[in-house]
């Protein structure tokens, strides 16, 4: 089972970036849970022994000027042996919320300018927004401004312990269902802060 420790591997691959010349780079998904592991080298970001390794990234990553951004995700109901959302447990899924918001802060405590809410790829979030996967029955279901309020509220706890100097991204597939749709649930991020 992977440790979510960084390797060689990412110090090479982020110093490269560093040196890119670029104004800001995202990392790859960051598990915030180490339940929801899919490959071996995956980087965790679920406890606070990962923020050593991740303020080195941190700073190769800034080296040059660039800003440095931690994409924080969660690999789905996948993660708990199902295929829906429904086979996630109810308290897992109110759980996750506070892992999201935990994992800001060990970023901010890194290094990093801010973090990047993963809503795509049929990972957790966009599980929720999505009225094809979200197949839930309480509270985060049914209208959009239901399944949006489950990430709003993460964005809203992030926005609280890590202030407002720390960048909040959101990474939208865009289909959730359609382009129109996902204009309107980035305008309610946006309005979430």
């Amino acid at each position: 089972r992977c440790d979510g420790m960084i390797n060689d591997k990412h110090r090479k691959m982020y110093a490269e970036y560093g040196n890119s010349g670029m104004a800001m780079i995202v990392t790859d998904a960051l598990n915030v849970h180490e339940e929801c592991q899919s490959y071996r080298t995956t980087v965790g970001i679920w406890d606070d022994a990962h923020i050593p390794g991740l303020s080195e990234l941190a700073g190769l990553i800034k080296k040059d000027g660039a800003l440095a951004i931690a994409q924080i995700a969660h690999r789905g109901a996948n993660c708990f042996g199902g295929k829906k959302l429904s086979d996630a447990p109810l308290l897992r899924l109110l759980e996750l919320q506070q892992d999201f918001i935990d994992a800001a802060v060990r970023a901010q405590k890194a290094g990093f300018d801010g973090v990047e809410v993963h809503c795509v790829h049929v990972f957790l979030l966009s599980q929720v927004l999505s009225p094809i996967t979200n197949d839930i029955t309480w509270k985060y279901s049914g209208s959009l401004e239901k399944r949006v309020q489950y990430v709003i509220e993460i964005i809203k706890g992030i926005r609280e312990k890590c202030g407002d100097d720390f960048i909040i991204g959101c990474r939208l597939g865009c289909n959730e269902p359609d382009l129109a749709t996902s204009i309107k649930i980035a305008q309610m991020f946006e309005k979430a802060g």
